[in-house]
């Protein structure tokens, strides 16, 4: 297994984390919104681990700008090049590698509830979600001849670092704010990170060898249960 991730050091961790836990991991560092790096990147795996079968396409990131008359340029423009051209170049490097090799395989991209529902002011991340769906869903058309799937796992709040600085923000109590979003699932909780990475491995196995540009939602029920916040 590859881990990729643009600081090295941190893709480090993972790849240990993943070793003590009994698995086979090795880290790799690139900028996904980078040509040059993630082809390299898509290369090195390559030829150190023998070839890439499946890619787990996840880099992204939430940057609050405000509605769209208050979000800069600069913001958008950061977004959809992690966001989206981050998942294009690296499904096109990937899959390179599948087609020459002839033996199909599975790429599953990481979407996003916000694609069904529409939260305010997060006008990019949303937008850059919804092209996340298109890319996997041309890849999944235009390369299903070669054997190769291609889907989406869109989770809904997901309890990690990352979520708990995101709201934070403005003094809030991030603790509170994710109890709020649980009381909103029909499940009555927010997501762990296991929640979403069993729905990724299910996609990328045997056991969903004939499912191919779907959007599995992984959030507890929100969607079904509201439209927005």
């Amino acid at each position: 297994m590859a881990v990729v991730d643009i600081d090295g050091d941190a893709a480090a961790r993972v790849a240990e984390g993943i070793r003590s836990s009994g698995g086979t991991a090795e880290p790799f560092a690139a900028d996904v919104a980078t040509e040059e790096a993630v082809e390299t990147m898509a290369d090195e795996v390559a030829q150190r681990l023998g070839g890439i079968d499946v890619a787990h396409i996840n880099a992204s990131t939430m940057i609050p700008g405000g509605n769209l008359l208050e979000i800069s340029v600069e913001q958008w423009d950061r977004t959809f090049a992690i966001n989206s051209r981050g998942a294009f170049l690296t499904a096109r490097a990937c899959l390179r590698h599948m087609v020459a090799a002839g033996k199909g395989g599975a790429l599953c991209f990481t979407g996003s509830d916000t694609a069904l529902r529409t939260p305010t002011e997060y006008p990019a991340y949303l937008s850059s979600k919804h092209a996340v769906i298109g890319i996997a869903r041309s890849v999944a058309v235009d390369f299903g001849p070669a054997g190769i799937r291609s889907n989406i796992v869109s989770p809904g709040v997901t309890e990690t670092p990352g979520l708990h600085k995101l709201y934070s923000a403005g003094g809030r109590d991030s603790r509170a704010v994710v109890r709020e979003n649980a009381a909103l699932s029909v499940l009555g909780r927010v997501a762990t990170p296991e929640d979403i990475a069993d729905a990724v491995v299910f996609l990328c196995s045997d056991r969903a060898r004939y499912i191919t540009g779907a959007n599995l939602v992984v959030d507890g029920g929100m969607t079904v249960r509201y439209e927005a916040e």
